[in-house]
C-alpha cells in the first residue's frame, strides 16, 4: 500500500535516506502509521534503522509489526 516503503537489499545509509523522504511524504499526506520493510536477512539494515528512527522529527514511536503483518521484519512507525 501506499504507507509501506521496500528497503530490502538497501545498505542502511541508503535506506535512511529513503525513508526521511517517505516519512515526508508522508507527513504531508496526513499519515499516521508508516511501514518500513527490511525483511530479516543479516539483521543489519533492521537494527540501523531502528537505531536512527529516535532521531527522526517525523516518528512518535515503532515497533516491530503484528505477526500477520511481517513480524520482525517489518518496523511499522506512528508518525508525529
Amino acid at each position: 500500500t501506499g504507507n509501506t516503503v521496500d528497503l530490502r537489499g538497501l545498505h542502511v545509509e541508503d535506506a535512511i535516506t529513503q525513508v526521511e523522504r517517505f516519512l515526508d511524504q508522508g507527513v504531508l499526506r496526513g499519515w499516521t502509521v508508516a511501514f518500513l520493510l527490511h525483511g530479516h536477512g543479516t539483521g543489519k539494515l533492521k537494527s540501523g534503522l531502528r537505531s536512527w528512527l529516535p532521531s527522526s522529527q517525523y516518528v512518535d514511536r515503532f515497533e516491530a509489526a503484528k505477526r500477520s503483518h511481517g513480524g520482525d521484519g517489518v518496523t511499522v512507525v506512528w508518525i508525529r
